[in-house]
């Protein structure tokens, strides 16, 4: 009888153990505000233009002329995937996983 009480709990164990890391593998927002796009990312947009502001930036250097650009006046940020972010009041816990 106390075998199988204590087989009971290390088995309860074993299976809390396994859905706590189930659950803490998975990344989830915080808040609900998605951006509004079928975009994925906007990572590659964001590496050219920090390329080109990195490369304009170097030159002026080289040449001695310290007036830098924003990063603003460089890239347009309305060409880049996505067109802002949105709030939803009702989200489902599918759109709330990352």
């Amino acid at each position: 009888m106390a075998y199988q009480c204590v087989v009971s709990e290390i088995t309860d164990f074993v299976n809390s153990m396994i859905e706590l890391f189930y659950k803490m593998s998975r990344s989830f927002r915080k808040n609900s505000i998605i951006g509004i796009t079928t975009c994925e990312s906007e990572k590659q947009a964001k590496k050219i233009a920090n390329r080109r502001f990195r490369r304009i930036t170097n030159i002026r250097i080289q040449i001695r002329k310290f007036d830098f650009p924003l990063i603003r006046e460089i890239s347009n940020i309305w060409n880049f995937g996505k067109d802002g972010k949105q709030y939803l009041k009702k989200i489902d816990e599918k759109e709330m996983r990352k």
